[in-house]
């Protein structure tokens, strides 16, 4: 049977390049808008990375589609319709863990993939699952009727090299985008997480693991205890605490951090000098969402900038913002770009956030600054302009904790027109306005008698793009009772899983200790070795590390016989810690 009886050239043409592409796209698609309408907003479903690799994927199966009909017609048929429902299927999986567990395909998931798990779901969704399986029975009958035609030769010779041209295009620009298509791919991220998964087990399964290796890590400044409970003070009220993460910052940017020009930076260096300045302060991890999550947190985590989308990282620890949270804090995280990005939002709202403010927000609370958005959002002086606005709210509610990331230092380096011009270099004209936009900043909260009872902490969120990627970061603190109590220059080595708690212990907590993380105003000067998963430093010899052959892992020992660790033995210390962080287990 013929669905078209009345075959035309002009019919195939749509048929084969707008409407077999366009029903693949939408059909793929069902996923994220059934997300959409149940409980998530349409744009964090359909962001225009999503659109453009899902349609650059849509043009590349329909490419293979039709190139492969004209030579296994049958086949090919049957073949497209398997693969378009695994990868559905795929893809409502991803989303449905999502929504009901909190993570997606990740250790996690593989870790609880087993048989009674399976059953459960089955019971639970059984209705479910017999409507998706009459819907493949009847795409499949009707894909079956569908037949083509023979009869136009150069036509589908013509095809043939046109789809053949849209197949080699979609691979170089999937290949080209393939730093972030498991955000938008399930079936890539399954096959990734699933690999890297059972690699990880039979490496992990393969390794020894000694209570000598364990004593050796506990010596290095490993905990493996978790965080203790930190209980309200009644009668108390605790200093307000404001954490600038500032993007990209060396510290050797400022006069304070060993820059020759004195001028680029007054305001940070006037922060710095007048109050701690912790002058060996190293970022351990890269990009910004792994610096969130280490220095709140004392971890260690390597995140690539969509992966915490997928799952929640150390579920049981608790976090900096998890103690303001039991200690009465209202806590906010503002930013200027979107906060869907990297997961900023699931770490924020899991770990106690009352608000996270970011790019979108900001538009609907100023929609007359819609037309000052930059290709990341809005610029750090906009961004600041709401901070004002929002602790002005905030100082009726103290105390408070205020996390901030900055932008305009990431290339391409769009600051404010309004920012004073320093030079015709824009990396120097980007650094010299956040630095302008920083001391407004400090003008402000000195105005609003805020610096009395406020905490602030400014840190580099990690190294600038385009330089080495590991090293000092510009670090310095402020606290009303700092000076009397801490000296001004901090010269102990430190990094960025010790931020939360330092923080806490400057709050009046007993803790000096999370995970990782030693306090720089107290513990770090006991634990001067600090190894990172990239790089090691002992008496100021620093080192990056490099990737370790699996084969030689399985047979290192960490032992510090030599004084000083080699890069498998640093690879061992990280994988074991993360699979205690990530399953609660050795």
């Amino acid at each position: 049977m013929k669905i078209f009886k009345k075959e035309s050239l002009f019919l195939y043409i749509i048929l084969d390049f707008f409407v077999i592409p366009l029903l693949i796209y939408l059909y793929l698609s069902v996923p994220r808008i059934y997300a959409s309408f149940s409980f998530s907003n349409w744009p964090d479903q359909f962001p225009s990375s999503y659109i453009n690799l899902n349609l650059t994927f849509t043009l590349l199966i329909a490419s293979f589609y039709y190139i492969f009909k004209l030579f296994l017609y049958k086949f090919t048929k049957i073949t497209f319709l398997i693969f378009i429902q695994i990868i559905l299927l795929l893809r409502f999986i991803d989303i449905e863990a999502n929504r009901i567990f909190g993570f997606s395909f990740s250790p996690a998931f593989f870790a609880n993939l087993e048989l009674e798990s399976i059953k459960i779901v089955f019971v639970q969704y059984w209705l479910y699952f017999i409507i998706y399986m009459f819907i493949i029975i009847l795409i499949f009958k009707t894909i079956i009727k569908i037949q083509f035609s023979k009869k136009y030769k150069k036509y589908n010779i013509i095809a043939t090299v046109l789809f053949f041209i849209i197949a080699v295009r979609s691979i170089v620009i999937l290949n080209k985008e393939s730093w972030h298509s498991d955000k938008n791919y399930a079936s890539q991220l399954f096959i990734e997480q699933a690999y890297e998964y059972y690699k990880s087990e039979n490496l992990i399964n393969d390794i020894k693991w000694t209570n000598t290796e364990i004593k050796t890590m506990k010596k290095l400044g490993y905990s493996f205890e978790g965080s203790i409970n930190v209980k309200k003070s009644s009668g108390r009220l605790h200093k307000n605490l404001i954490l600038i993460y500032l993007e990209g910052f060396n510290t050797e940017f400022t006069f304070a951090g060993g820059s020759p020009t004195q001028d680029l930076t007054p305001n940070l260096d006037r922060f710095a000098l007048n109050n701690m300045f912790i002058k060996n302060f190293f970022n351990a991890v890269t990009p910004t969402i792994n610096s969130l999550v280490s220095s709140q947190c004392g971890l260690l985590p390597k995140f690539d900038n969509y992966s915490l989308d997928r799952y929640i990282y150390a579920p049981r620890i608790k976090c900096l913002s998890d103690h303001l949270n039991e200690m009465g804090y209202k806590q906010v995280l503002m930013q200027g770009t979107s906060v869907v990005f990297s997961g900023i939002r699931k770490f924020s709202n899991f770990h106690h956030y009352d608000e996270i403010i970011g790019r979108d927000e900001i538009k609907k609370i100023y929609p007359n600054k819609k037309n000052r958005l930059t290709s990341w959002g809005f610029n750090d002086l906009d961004l600041f302009s709401a901070i004002k606005a929002k602790i002005s709210i905030l100082k009726k509610e103290q105390p408070f904790h205020v996390s901030i990331l900055t932008i305009d230092t990431h290339p391409p380096f769009e600051i404010s027109p309004e920012c004073p011009n320093y030079s015709n270099n824009q990396k120097h004209n980007a650094i010299h306005c956040l630095d302008y936009i920083i001391g407004d900043f400090l003008r402000f909260l000195e105005k609003q008698e805020l610096l009395l009872n406020t905490t602030i902490l400014i840190t580099g969120d990690h190294r600038m793009h385009g330089s080495i990627p590991f090293g000092k970061v510009f670090t310095a603190l402020y606290d009303p009772d700092l000076k009397n109590n801490f000296p001004i220059t901090n010269v102990i080595n430190s990094f960025t899983p010790d931020i939360a708690p330092s923080i806490l212990q400057l709050l009046g907590t007993e803790i000096t200790s999370m995970n990782i993380g030693k306090s720089f105003l107290s513990l770090r000067k006991e634990f001067q070795f600090l190894v990172s998963p990239n790089f090691i430093l002992k008496e100021n010899n620093f080192k990056l590390i490099q990737k370790c052959p699996n084969k030689i892992l399985k047979n290192t020992e960490i032992n510090l016989s030599s004084g000083i660790l080699n890069d498998c033995q640093v690879a061992k210390i990280d994988i074991l810690y993360n699979n205690w962080i990530l399953k609660g287990r050795f």
